[in-house]
């Protein structure tokens, strides 16, 4: 099982707003996915993280790339990138339970 986590360091005040677009990004995964949204409770302010589980990072991929087919999915992210001032991707893989 493979664990995506990217995570976003919004604009000052703006990490609200990013959950409520990945809300609805997220909406439209499989809940076999089991995304989650977190923000931060200690260390960089305005931190959203999105976390995914996928079987294989081949699954994953090809979701991904019909994913940013879609229009809903390009247009939640346009405005994302307009609140965000980094953010990067973690790709981890489940030790333990294995499922």
């Amino acid at each position: 099982m493979i664990l995506v986590r990217t995570w976003f360091r919004t604009k000052w005040g703006a990490a609200s707003t990013v959950v409520e677009l990945l809300k609805g990004i997220s909406a439209t995964l499989e809940p076999e996915r089991r995304a989650r949204i977190y923000t931060d409770l200690s260390g960089l302010l305005f931190t959203v993280t999105w976390e995914t589980e996928w079987p294989s990072l081949a699954a994953y991929e090809a979701a991904f790339d019909e994913m940013r087919q879609s229009q809903e999915y390009r247009d939640l992210m346009a405005e994302v990138v307009d609140l965000v001032e980094t953010g990067g991707r973690d790709y981890l893989l489940l030790r333990w339970p294995e499922t």
